[in-house]
């Protein structure tokens, strides 16, 4: 059996935004940094999430879901620096399907395509929508050296895109896998 560890990339400063836009509330009322972990949950029982310090706003929430929490003292080193945290904190893996917390509206089912994905043998996956790439994406074990060399707020991307043809893709209906929440106005 194939262990997936999830891991929610939640350590950002929200610098565009002007506010820590992870409580800003959705439509449904809950906020976007939980609704974004319930997504990966549903189909993940190993999931953790990286934030940047003990005080965040939704530490408790995360620990409520059952998440691990991780706490980045690097985080303003840019996302690889929370992406190194989680892959370091689930060494036993074998593989990881890496979300953005600002990402919410990712369908829970494309969650699931990615880790039966993985569980196939795939080394990397992505979904994707109309032809473009989005978020999650997983990585199997054999990129855990890569992914811990990793620097600077690109993440994954560029080992995806260094990589393309070890890429498996899913096209997917998902249109959320594009979406992401930079702004104030995003949030509509």
């Amino acid at each position: 059996m194939t262990k997936i560890t999830g891991i929610l990339l939640a350590a950002g400063a929200s610098r565009r935004f002007g506010r820590p836009k992870l409580v800003e509330p959705l439509a449904n009322g809950e906020p976007l940094g939980v609704f974004a972990a319930k997504n990966l949950i549903s189909f993940l029982s190993s999931t953790l999430v990286v934030v940047s310090d003990q005080d965040n706003a939704l530490v408790s929430r995360y620990r409520q879901l059952g998440l691990d929490v991780v706490i980045n003292e690097a985080a303003d080193e840019g996302m690889a620096a929370s992406l190194v945290k989680g892959i370091q904190s689930s060494p036993e893996c074998d593989a990881w399907i890496i979300a953005l917390a600002d990402m919410p509206w990712v369908k829970p089912e494309t969650i699931g395509l990615i880790k039966n994905r993985l569980e196939d043998g795939a080394s990397m996956v992505a979904p994707l929508y109309q032809g473009k790439r989005g978020h999650p994406v997983g990585f199997s074990s054999q990129w855990k050296t890569a992914l811990l060399n990793l620097q600077g707020d690109k993440g994954g991307r560029e080992l995806l895109r260094k990589h393309a043809d070890q890429v498996s893709l899913i096209d997917t209906d998902d249109e959320g896998i594009l979406l992401d929440v930079d702004y104030p106005h995003d949030l509509k």
